[in-house]
């Protein structure tokens, strides 16, 4: 009695950490100073239920979970060889490993499916409504040609000699690719949703999403999310031999969705570009919207005088560039692995990783904070301990991913590789779930992995259907 009395405490303080984890996502989103205050104590808060877990449900934890567990101990056990400081501010950041591995991963696994796919809902919900909001903000400025503003990894609209372009700040690719997963997500709440007024809501919310994402002109969110649906279809199609025939009218459903993807992108492509009114940036107006950090400019400064017509243009993406400038920094951490061989087995410590790949790269690469590419980034950080490390649980959530692709699932089961797989495909490009990025998608990564290897551990033993 006493010890299940002790693991219902455990999977409430999942819970509680898992909510406070997504909530700080979104507040840091918005620029709230006092989110960075906030952390240190959701991390010690993670690490008690952490504790609870190892204690009461060690046998339950599975492959998925001691892999990453065993990723985090590297990670200390190296910076313990280097005589670091883990308790020191720069390494605060690890605590949300703690969070994201030892809480995030293992919580679908220790709720019933039942009460999973309600904290699902109610947590995709949540994210939905934040994002979208960011995403209608940035259509209404482009079709009224205001251009709203914002510090940190949100949605602006900027006005640059004409062009008409949903714009980023420094975080360009990790907004888009945010808006990109976001649209995945509510496929997946679409599915677990059953009245019409909730699915009218997703169907209304995508179509926003998407509308953001293709003023964008981002080739590494478009890139992933075909790849995402395309994995969908193939697998749902796949599926579909082995399922009895009264599941198979759902399976069109992820199908029309991934041609209504590609059709909202088309068109709203082209019909914000229009919509769009030729008018020059100004300075800032501090005018708040709804409650988001987003500001209007109206007027004209002298340094952003345009010459104006009444045709708007949308900028053509760059050809002669495939990957925007990562050449160049993904050079420079092969260099450094050539000069310093030592780092292949202990890794640089991810604060030092860019620094010491900077001294590495061509003359005139402007300055990084990471290499663009998660596995590249791992190998310098954490060596090739840490990189086998996170190709093990890559490998573990996909063969997880073959199993309930082939069994009789419910759709939204089916979808949940997706959102992770988009992932996977954009870390090529960016490391978007790295923990010193502090990036919100570490978040969905982790619970979604989790989520996929408790619903293929819940698969009861029998035979494959041939």
């Amino acid at each position: 009695m006493k010890q299940e009395t002790g693991r219902r405490i455990a999977r409430w303080g999942y819970m509680a950490v898992a909510a406070g984890y997504l909530w700080w996502n979104l507040a840091r989103m918005t620029e709230f100073s006092w989110t960075f205050t906030i952390m240190p104590y959701l991390g010690d808060f993670g690490i008690i239920a952490a504790i609870f877990s190892l204690i009461l449900g060690w046998k339950k934890r599975s492959p998925l979970v001691w892999t990453m567990t065993a990723g985090l101990g590297w990670m200390l056990l190296m910076s313990a060889i280097r005589g670091e400081n883990v308790l020191a501010a720069e390494w605060q950041y690890l605590k949300e490993g703690i969070i994201a591995f030892l809480v995030l991963a293992p919580l679908p696994g220790c709720l019933t499916e039942n009460r999973f796919r309600q904290f699902l809902k109610g947590t995709i919900a949540v994210w939905m409504t934040a994002i979208t909001c960011q995403a209608a903000i940035g259509l209404w400025a482009a079709i009224s040609g205001h251009a709203v503003f914002s510090m940190k990894g949100t949605w602006y609209i900027g006005m640059n000699l004409g062009d008409h372009r949903l714009y980023l700040n420094a975080y360009v690719t990790t907004a888009a690719a945010k808006m990109g997963m976001t649209v995945l997500l509510t496929a997946i709440l679409f599915t677990l949703s059953r009245t019409k007024r909730a699915k009218i809501a997703c169907v209304m919310a995508i179509l926003v999403q998407c509308g953001a994402l293709a003023l964008t002109d981002c080739r590494t969110a478009f890139v992933a999310l075909g790849v995402a649906t395309g994995f969908c279809v193939w697998t749902l199609l796949g599926a579909k031999v082995h399922m009895p025939s009264k599941l198979n009218h759902r399976l069109i459903l992820p199908a029309l969705m991934a041609a209504g993807i590609i059709l909202c992108y088309g068109l709203l492509a082209g019909v914000l570009t229009l919509l769009a009114p030729s008018v020059a940036p100004g300075p800032l107006d501090n005018v708040n919207l709804l409650e988001f950090p987003a500001h209007l400019m109206t007027e004209a400064s002298a340094e952003q005088e345009v010459i104006l017509d009444s045709t708007p243009v949308h900028r053509s993406i760059d050809t002669t560039d495939t990957f925007n400038g990562r050449w160049g920094i993904w050079k420079g951490a092969l260099r450094l692995l050539k000069a310093q061989p030592e780092l292949l087995l202990t890794g640089t410590s991810a604060p030092l990783a860019a620094g010491m790949m900077n001294l590495y790269t061509d003359p005139g690469t402007k300055y990084f904070q990471h290499a663009h590419n998660l596995y590249l980034q791992t190998l310098v950080s954490w060596g090739i301990p840490g990189l086998l490390i996170l190709l093990a649980v890559i490998s573990i959530f996909f063969t997880q991913t073959a199993r309930i692709s082939k069994r009789n699932q419910p759709l939204w089961v089916l979808m949940l590789p997706l959102p992770v797989i988009y992932l996977l495909v954009c870390e090529l490009v960016d490391c978007f779930t790295m923990l010193s990025t502090g990036s919100p998608m570490l978040y969905w990564l982790c619970l979604l992995m989790g989520a996929v290897d408790a619903q293929a551990r819940r698969l009861k033993p029998q035979a494959l259907p041939k």
